[in-house]
């Protein structure tokens, strides 16, 4: 099975009907596994600091854990709406993506050191460095989203 398959399969699982976010080069490959999921519907923003808000909102209405994407480019503006919903403890996960991590130290253009970047806004930043890993990463990822008010990392952005 396919990474982005295990992913959005472990997501249904989870009972994630609605993820909020949008394609880019890094994504197309979770994009095109998206096909053989039609029952995670995908709402399509035009920036991925609407998407983080969209994820924030629905997590208020709905009482489950927001889930919105965002490719590798587009990280940076997520903070914004991470660093809010940290702060007012709301149940939200943000994936990224980013350029294969082989290829980190080649100069790509849009590869950044996400954990670094995320880490003040959010309560931990994991990063899948093998396909196996994925399932024990979103169980990872939903318990800390679910379980209460992060402790306070001092400082803000």
């Amino acid at each position: 099975m396919k990474t982005g398959h295990m992913l959005l399969e472990m997501f249904r699982r989870y009972g994630v009907d609605t993820v909020f976010g949008l394609p880019g080069e890094t994504t197309l490959a979770l994009y095109d596994a998206w096909r053989s999921f039609s029952d995670i519907r995908h709402v399509l923003v035009r920036d991925e600091r609407n998407s983080v808000f969209m994820a924030h909102g629905y997590a208020r209405v709905s009482g489950r854990p927001g889930v919105c994407e965002g490719p590798s480019v587009g990280a940076p503006h997520m903070v914004p709406g991470l660093l809010e919903a940290r702060k007012a403890a709301i149940p939200l996960i943000a994936l990224t993506t980013d350029i294969p991590l082989h290829m980190e130290r080649r100069n790509m253009l849009t590869g950044c050191d996400q954990t670094a970047l995320l880490a003040p806004a959010v309560k931990e930043s994991l990063t899948i460095t093998r396909p196996d890993d994925v399932p024990f990463l979103v169980r990872r990822a939903f318990r800390l989203a679910t379980s209460g008010r992060a402790a306070d990392k001092g400082g803000c952005l």
